[in-house]
């Protein structure tokens, strides 16, 4: 249960990501096609009437796409993480390591942009064993455990 869990939040972490879906406001774990497509509040102060004039669609905030560094360009989020690490197989690095080693340096707003994506696709690539978390040490991770015992 747990795996098929993480796989579907996976999936819909990477549908918001690429504008496939949105979530709902005020609804945790729910999601819509379109926010367009979703009631209007009622207001005590709201005329029957007007409901069907000017129907403007609403675009949901679209978050920046901060680019990652030129090696690492056109490749999803999970693969440029597996390159990195396997790049630098032997070596442990924490998360903020690995941020900087796929985006190079980034404002601080960029890094609360990025900082969520980095470490949901770090927990799924532990999860399906691409890679390696570092046990008893949160936030590490290695390309591979046996190679750091050599």
């Amino acid at each position: 249960m747990k795996v098929i869990k993480g796989r579907v939040q996976s999936s819909l972490t990477h549908g918001l990501e690429t504008n496939k879906w949105f979530s709902v406001p005020g609804e945790p774990g729910c999601y819509t096609l379109s926010l367009t497509l979703l009631p209007k509040p009622e207001t005590k102060n709201s005329s029957t009437r007007v409901k069907g004039k000017n129907k403007k669609q609403v675009l949901p905030p679209q978050p920046k796409d901060i680019p990652m560094l030129e090696e690492f360009q056109g490749q999803f989020l999970i693969d440029a993480l597996t390159t990195f690490l396997e790049n630098n197989s032997g070596k442990v690095f924490e998360v903020s390591e690995i941020t900087n080693g796929i985006y190079g340096e980034l404002t601080a707003s960029e890094i609360r942009e990025v900082k969520n994506k980095v470490l949901n696709e770090l927990s799924r690539g532990h999860r399906t064993g691409r890679f390696t978390r570092v046990p008893e040490q949160i936030g590490f991770y290695t390309w591979n455990l046996e190679l750091l015992n050599k």
